[in-house]
């Protein structure tokens, strides 16, 4: 009988732990997991173009005057001042011209005063009826033309003083002559740039869009510039967005103030630049390890995605859900079909869970 009663207990002991153990393993079959809430957005992509460092204020300084170059002060890379000489055409000829018309206004000016005086004794003689009023008026109109011709004697002496003054090429503004286009004794026509002047140490980068993306491009835009020659990324931000196509591929120009130190930075180097914009188009993504892929009968590649059903407390049940994918994106892979607007999605964990196992939410949007 002893023996019975031992029988029954121990048979019960071992019942007891064997229930004890399978609540602890239902316990530990509820896997906790991170998880998204499905959600239409626009994804962010990398748009890249081509672009060159440019000046703030680039100026062409030409003479306005031709002539043969006698002087040049400056050359390529000198750092100049404001009023400063920077070159020098022959001035015989214009300092000839200016001679005479400094001879004309002379004489001009010698004839209107005689002619002055013969009016104004003219004129009291005529008051006194001592001459005729046709010799009177007469007087006056060769007065009058006097002044006249030393009016435009006087307009003529300053027009050659100008020209004279022409044959030196002054500078602007403080600068550096970032380019040169001239030789001694060369033959200087007017209007031909003979220098290009940098006004300002400030640097931009000029590059071109196309017109499907000048839209959504908006001042103060954050941009990457890397740079040909050194592999160096600068920072920059948009400051002037372009009205008009230049002309090429209808395309916009955008300048971009560089923020990045300058530093043996020079005009003209060449680089990319990186813009991040969003794709015009809302779609589902979800993040690349939420994607899990099977082979199936046909041996086709299926892939597909855990949702979370039933949530209560947090916990819910897992199902598998089969998903078609399309492009990588900065927010994940792109999901073409089987996913919808607020669905839960496993992210973390996904590789060790079957479908209908109990997860615990953890946390959300974690990857």
């Amino acid at each position: 009988m002893k023996k019975i009663i031992l029988l029954f207990i121990s048979v019960l002991f071992f019942s007891n732990c064997g229930k004890k153990e399978n609540n602890k393993e239902v316990k530990k079959n509820i896997r906790p997991v991170n998880y998204i809430i499905v959600s239409k957005s626009n994804p962010l992509k990398n748009e890249v173009f081509s672009g060159m460092i440019h000046p703030e204020v680039l100026s062409k300084l030409s003479f306005r005057v031709n002539g043969t170059l006698i002087n040049k002060n400056v050359d390529l890379g000198d750092k100049v001042k404001k009023g400063e000489i920077l070159a020098k055409i022959d001035p015989t000829d214009y300092l000839i011209q200016y001679r005479e018309a400094v001879a004309e206004v002379r004489n001009f000016a010698a004839l209107s005063k005689n002619s002055y005086s013969i009016f104004t004794r003219n004129k009291i003689l005529y008051l006194e009826n001592s001459v005729s009023r046709a010799l009177y008026e007469q007087s006056l109109a060769n007065y009058n033309a006097s002044m006249a011709q030393l009016q435009v004697s006087k307009q003529k002496e300053a027009y050659a003083k100008k020209q004279l003054n022409y044959t030196s090429l002054i500078s602007p503004a403080n600068g550096t002559i970032s380019e040169v286009n001239i030789e001694l004794n060369e033959n200087i026509t007017s209007g031909t740039p003979v220098f290009t002047l940098n006004e300002s140490e400030d640097l931009n980068i000029l590059f071109s869009v196309s017109d499907n993306i000048i839209n959504q491009l908006k001042l103060g835009d954050k941009i990457n510039f890397n740079l040909v020659v050194s592999n160096k990324t600068l920072k920059g931000k948009i400051i002037n967005i372009g009205t008009v196509s230049n002309g090429y591929g209808n395309t916009f120009p955008i300048k971009a103030k560089i923020l990045s130190e300058q530093n043996n930075l020079r005009v003209g180097m060449v680089g990319t630049v990186h813009l991040i914009l969003s794709d015009n188009n809302t779609s589902i993504s979800v993040p690349i390890n939420s994607i899990l892929s099977e082979k199936n009968d046909t041996n086709k590649v299926n892939t597909y995605v855990y949702v979370i059903k039933n949530i209560k407390n947090n916990i819910g049940t897992v199902q598998k859900k089969e998903v078609e994918i399309g492009t990588t994106t900065s927010n994940g892979i792109k999901i073409k079909k089987g996913l919808s607007e607020g669905e839960y999605v496993v992210t973390t964990g996904a590789t060790i869970l079957l479908n209908g196992d109990l997860v615990k939410l953890g946390i959300k949007g974690g990857k």
